[in-house]
């Protein structure tokens, strides 16, 4: 049973496909029905069903073509080159298919079809097309703005597309990309009260640029360019807050339940009870201990407040500012305790352990929240890099 229906499924198929690409021929799919009548061909070159549909088809695809082709020349506009271009390849990789199979009988008929040298037609589109794209690429960049060098550059891309070695496209391409090229400067500034590192300052916008770059925003963390930039991104350090060094007292005491011996289990007449092996029954006793711990916290906070300031070159002008900060927290903690130490907590034990130590300066909070800073810029160059790609 289940073969016949498997039978009756691919026989379905069969009969639906053969179905489908004559309405593909009723209806004007004429590339459709040639593809699929050349797969059939391929694999049955007997199939005169096939064969028929190819005769019919294929001619009727060509003449779509070339109808499209006669048109778009008779209104001459320049830039249709491309599509000319694009439906003569079209009407040669076509005819290149259909060759796979012909000629091929259809009963007593023979389906064949005249060769056609597309090649002149093909290269005479290329070099229109190319001298097209590049005249459009020479009168934008005489527009000499970003947007229009960049819109230049794709235009020789495309005729560089047909003729790679067109004039001096290569070198065109070259001042479109510098010209269209928006050029960013990370530069850190230090306004705090504190006389920081240059290699600290350095270190904030030592970055993985590539990650931030496109293909019209380079940013730069050095000045490559003898300060010729189209923004500057100032780091501005504004304030470092740094708290006075603090100390902290907790006082409180701990409890515990301990075994601190046994004794041996007695029956109601005084006579010690006995396990089956024969050894006295010890109970175990227990007694509440305590510790008396005097615990000590060392705290020191350093906060960095600052800001990025996108600043334009050519206004002169601040047009984005996004606000930065980091903090650093210094911390250690140690303890005493008197009484019994079997009551400490083994958190109270790793404290007992602890010593004070010296408190850092204020230029070692600064430089310990360094790294904290500037995992917190590259978020806000992160974030505002499409802010910055929308206005340039």
């Amino acid at each position: 049973m289940k073969k016949v229906i498997y039978f009756l499924f691919i026989l379905g198929l069969v009969f639906s496909s053969c179905k489908n690409t004559e309405k593909l021929l009723r209806t004007g799919q004429y590339d459709e029905a040639v593809n699929i009548a050349v797969k059939r061909l391929q694999r049955n070159p007997d199939n005169e069903k096939q064969a028929r549909i190819l005769s019919v088809a294929y001619p009727k695809a060509v003449e779509k073509d070339m109808e499209r082709i006669n048109f778009l020349k008779r209104e001459g506009q320049p830039g249709s080159w491309d599509e000319i271009y694009n439906l003569y390849v079209k009407l040669q990789k076509r005819q290149e298919l259909v060759e796979t199979v012909t000629p091929v009988k259809a009963g007593s008929k023979v389906v064949s079809f005249d060769h056609v040298d597309y090649g002149p037609s093909i290269i005479e589109a290329k070099n229109r097309a190319a001298e097209y794209h590049y005249a459009m690429g020479k009168r934008l960049m005489s527009q000499g703005n970003k947007y229009a060098c960049r819109k230049a550059f794709e235009e020789f891309k495309k005729a560089k597309f047909y003729n790679p070695a067109y004039l001096d496209v290569d070198n065109l391409m070259a001042q479109c990309l510098e010209k269209g090229t928006t050029y960013v400067l990370l530069s850190p500034v230090n306004k705090t009260i504190y006389r920081l590192p240059d290699d600290y300052l350095q270190n904030l916008v030592n970055f993985p640029l590539d990650k931030l770059n496109s293909q019209w925003i380079i940013y730069q963390n050095i000045d490559a360019r003898n300060g010729n930039y189209d923004v500057i991104v100032y780091i501005v350090l504004k304030a470092a807050n740094i708290s006075a060094d603090k100390e902290v007292e907790k006082n409180y005491t701990e409890t515990k339940k301990i075994r601190t011996g046994y004794y041996i289990k007695r029956d109601a007449n005084g006579n010690v009870v006995r396990d089956s092996n024969g050894n006295p029954v010890k109970i175990p006793k227990y007694s509440n201990v305590s510790c008396q711990v005097r615990e000590f916290q060392q705290i020191k906070v350093a906060t960095i407040i600052g800001e990025l300031q996108y600043y334009d070159t050519r206004t002169g002008q601040i047009f984005n500012t996004v606000p930065i900060s980091a903090e650093h927290r210094f911390f250690n903690a140690y303890a005493t305790a008197g009484g019994d130490l079997r009551a400490c907590s083994d958190r109270t034990r790793d404290l007992l352990d602890n010593r004070p130590v010296a408190y850092p300066n204020n230029i070692d909070m600064i430089l310990a929240a360094g790294e904290t800073l500037k995992d917190v810029i590259w978020q806000a160059l992160v974030d505002n890099r499409y802010h910055l790609a929308n206005k340039y």
